[in-house]
């Protein structure tokens, strides 16, 4: 079993947070890639099902916040988070 990625969470919703209409979750991974917001280990990279495996754990969070009722899913594919 892969290592989880420390701080996924926090760092969905920074990346969420920092726009103020819906994004795509594949957007969201790229920021977090990008602008260093956890570290991915290589074997998080590794390609799992066509894509980085750190994007499952992505998909997966994403549907937990919404359960928890902190994102909403306004269209498929594309995430936002409640603003109270």
């Amino acid at each position: 079993m892969r290592p989880k990625v420390v701080g996924l969470t926090n760092a969905i919703r920074r990346a969420l947070e920092s726009h103020a209409d819906a994004v795509s979750w594949k957007q969201i991974c790229g920021e977090i890639k990008d602008k260093g917001l956890v570290d991915i280990s290589p074997e998080q990279e590794e390609i799992t099902y066509g894509q980085p495996n750190f994007h499952h754990s992505v998909r997966r969070i994403l549907s937990e916040l919404i359960k928890r009722g902190e994102v909403i899913r306004p269209s498929k594919g594309m995430y936002e988070m409640v603003r109270l």
